[in-house]
């Protein structure tokens, strides 16, 4: 399936709304201005959750901390109270990112300025940033952390199964 959604924008490019394309080549448009209050407040209470939510979701398996966690939703709430939707967990980087960010962190930045710092970088910088002895060693931590995990959820795996499921 490949439905296909965008964001229906104003004059000034503000969202009022969502575009769904079907398979069939059907289109939904769903506007918020449409909508009772309540409902409108509902969906932004349940947008806030999520988009928070989203901030530390899989967080664990890359060798985030509780405190990691905490303090990323604290950062990303405040970015949004200072009109910033797009910091917090989004498409930056991966493992770049996130070793970029802990090495941040470790000197006393918050994981919103190392969001705002890395999502700044032309790709080049990123380039060179990859190459850095700091950066370096977490990429090398984080690599070290997932095969860990890996070799701990296989562990837990049954084999019996996974072979009748899949031979």
């Amino acid at each position: 399936m490949s439905t296909k959604k965008e964001l229906i924008l104003d004059e000034k490019g503000e969202a009022y709304g969502v575009k769904f394309t079907f398979d069939n080549g059907n289109a939904f448009a769903a506007d918020l201005t449409e909508l009772p209050p309540a409902i409108y407040q509902r969906l932004a209470v349940h947008g806030l959750s999520q988009k928070l939510g989203d901030s530390y979701a899989g967080a664990s398996g890359k060798g985030m901390s509780n405190d990691d966690i905490e303090q990323g939703v604290i950062d990303l709430y405040t970015a949004l109270q200072n009109g910033s939707f797009g910091t917090g967990r989004t498409s930056t980087g991966g493992k770049l990112y996130l070793a970029f960010t802990r090495w941040a962190m470790e000197n006393g930045k918050t994981v919103a300025e190392a969001s705002d710092v890395f999502r700044a970088m032309s790709d080049d910088d990123k380039k060179e940033l990859r190459k850095a002895a700091p950066i370096k060693a977490e990429l090398a931590k984080i690599e070290a952390e997932r095969a860990e995990a890996l070799a701990a959820a296989a562990d837990e795996a049954d084999a019996d199964d996974l072979t009748a499921k899949y031979f």
